[in-house]
């Protein structure tokens, strides 16, 4: 095969006690045969200087596509420095900013953590998940769901994302989340 495409990478080398060097990351996973990396979530910073290492084809670098950070609720420990509007407006202006950046998608977390952990969080109110969805289609992005529970990714396809980022982990799907599915003419990337 000429290449693999890696769709859930956060470029991570798996260490927790040391900074991560994504870029060099992306240079490992291309010396693996991953050809395409996406990150769905990366911090801003992270994400200028993947893109400009990846930018010329000829670079040591998998070729990069990713979200920036992605749009997330109050009490999301995961994702301490992601944006969390609690408005349309201030939904709005997340995805006019990350736009500006020049991001290839949008991340949004449909989540509560039951799945989890004890800790629960509300996800993103609706309103706030529908303005989202709808700015980063006038935007020209498409938008991606973290949403492993099969309620909260029913909820995000209806407002409209273009795909899921985890596998549906708490019940089997059913007829209307394929029906959503189709409607959507969503992916589904499992990330085992």
């Amino acid at each position: 095969i000429p290449g693999l495409a890696d769709m859930h990478n956060h470029l991570d080398d798996g260490g927790t006690t040391r900074a991560q060097n994504k870029v060099a990351n992306l240079g490992r996973v291309l010396a693996a045969g991953v050809t395409t990396v996406f990150n769905p979530s990366v911090p801003e910073g992270d994400f200028a200087k993947l893109k400009a290492a990846a930018a010329d084809d000829a670079s040591p670098y998998a070729r990069f596509f990713g979200t920036g950070p992605g749009l997330t609720a109050e009490g999301d420990q995961l994702g301490a420095l992601s944006p969390k509007p609690k408005t349309a407006a201030e939904a709005q202006a997340v995805v006019q900013k990350l736009k500006a950046l020049n991001v290839d998608a949008i991340k949004v977390m449909r989540d509560d953590l039951a799945w989890s952990s004890t800790r629960r969080m509300e996800p993103m109110p609706m309103g706030v998940l529908q303005a989202a969805v709808d700015e980063a289609h006038r935007q020209g992005l498409k938008v991606y769901a973290h949403a492993p529970q099969l309620l909260r990714a029913k909820e995000a396809l209806r407002a409209g994302v273009d795909g899921l980022l985890h596998g549906i982990i708490d019940e089997a799907i059913d007829q209307d989340f394929i029906g959503l599915m189709k409607k959507n003419g969503a992916s589904y990337v499992p990330t085992l």
